[in-house]
């Protein structure tokens, strides 16, 4: 602890670095010493810990939710009326990522399961192809759904409107609102970055 202070161009107690190495990863700041940069990392706690605790379970029952999901998603589009309403192309992978192909542009989604607010969930984001200012194709994130590990599928971040995604039929709402909330979100989105 001498050697960060010093290096800081300090000169105290242990005490006083610990507290100093304490705000600093507070603040969540990386210490700049010379070449490198040190970020201070805190103990894990055993309630933290235990969220973990059955993650193969969790993510294998996220990933089979988003199957379901993914799978309404692509009979919803290939449905003649919604051909004829929307024109979009929904294709998902095994490895649940799809490929949206709209009137409005390209988009993709893929999903990510981490750790939020405490518990293990899944996070579906649907990205657009926009350019760049300078020229360049980028992926810009334009809307997400939440895939909970008991099935529960939420839409947006927020999480305020929650759908069934098993047993449904392509003509149900159920499919239809995340279908046409990610129709919006990409028609909503300019190609061109801002």
């Amino acid at each position: 602890m001498m050697l960060v202070c010093r290096t800081l161009g300090l000169i105290g107690t242990q005490l006083q670095a610990t507290i100093l190495l304490s705000w600093i990863a507070e603040m969540d700041l990386p210490l700049q010493l010379g070449w490198e940069s040190v970020m201070i990392f805190q103990h894990v706690d055993l309630n933290n810990q235990r969220l973990i605790d059955s993650t193969r379970h969790d993510c294998e029952s996220i990933e089979m939710y988003c199957g379901y999901l993914l799978a309404e998603l692509t009979k919803f589009f290939a449905l003649n009326h919604a051909q004829a309403n929307f024109g979009v192309s929904f294709a998902a992978t095994d490895d649940l990522v799809s490929a949206v192909s709209t009137p409005y542009g390209e988009a993709r989604g893929r999903l990510t399961i981490q750790i939020v607010e405490g518990v293990i969930s899944g996070r579906y984001v649907f990205e657009k192809s926009i350019v760049s200012d300078d020229g360049k194709d980028i992926w810009r994130p334009i809307w997400a759904i939440r895939i909970g590990r008991y099935g529960n599928v939420l839409l947006g971040d927020e999480g305020v409107i929650e759908i069934d995604v098993t047993n449904v039929g392509p003509h149900s709402n159920a499919i239809s609102a995340p279908a046409k909330s990610l129709l919006y979100s990409v028609a909503s989105t300019p190609i061109f970055k801002r």
